[in-house]
């Protein structure tokens, strides 16, 4: 009996160790691949753990759930080939954790997705979040909390807008974007707006490849670039392009 949990105990031990190694080898390959994108792409690469990342962008929700957040993997830089030179950019993988308890037992489930953050030359952007209406977007609505709704019927029913001026909504979301928004293919992300920045993400559970995040950080620059004139001008008037 003794034999038999000792041959159990060391089985245990070898598939902790088995799959340990497994995550290792997966972390180092992907290092790897944010490595020579960085390389690509004319952008620096830290993969080192960061503590705090979320108090350095509070305006954005996706990086204020759960606990034990951490970003990594950074990549960081102009965008490459962008027409707007004045934009910069981070993206990488994010990470936080969301611990439940029932009373017996408590069960810690780790959420990570891939984000991008276009940083612009204007300051004082007020907070606007788009994204795809869900059941829950759609359930509210019911309840008395809508969105910004648009001409387009087909639009609105499409995507929640959320703005705190409804003014710069508008303006910003014309014909034309919505459009681009509209028959824009993969389907656009989340955009959340706030202060001189944008961050573009899926989802909690959305980690993407760092050749996709590339891919999201040129459709952020497309999706700046359909700025109407109109907002431009008015951001320009708010204030001066921010000094790196």
């Amino acid at each position: 009996m003794i034999g038999l949990i000792v041959l159990l105990a060391i089985a245990v031990i070898g598939l902790g160790i088995y799959f340990a190694r497994l995550a290792y080898l997966a972390q180092q390959k992907r290092q790897q691949e944010f490595l020579d994108v960085a390389r690509e792409h004319s952008l620096t690469f830290d993969p080192a753990s960061r503590r705090g990342f979320d108090r350095e962008h509070p305006q954005f929700e996706c990086f204020a759930q759960g606990h034990s957040r951490r970003a990594l993997n950074l990549l960081r830089g102009r965008i490459p080939g962008s027409e707007e030179p004045t934009l910069s950019c981070t993206l990488g993988d994010y990470e936080y954790k969301i611990t439940t308890s029932n009373g017996k037992s408590t069960t810690t489930v780790t959420y990570r997705f891939g984000f991008v953050i276009i940083e612009t030359p204007w300051n004082g952007m007020p907070d606007m979040l788009v994204r795809r209406e869900g059941l829950f977007d759609k359930l509210a609505g019911f309840l008395g909390f809508d969105d910004i709704d648009f001409e387009s019927a087909e639009f609105s029913r499409t995507f929640m807008v959320k703005c705190k001026e409804k003014r710069f909504a508008y303006d910003m979301i014309d014909a034309q974007m919505m459009e681009f928004l509209m028959v824009n293919e993969p389907a656009p992300p989340n955009i959340d707006i706030g202060g001189h920045a944008i961050c573009l993400w899926y989802g909690p559970r959305k980690r993407l490849e760092p050749r996709a995040l590339i891919a999201l950080m040129q459709w952020g620059d497309r999706f700046v670039r359909r700025w109407p004139r109109v907002l431009r001008a008015q951001l320009n008037e708010r204030n001066q392009p921010r000094e790196d």
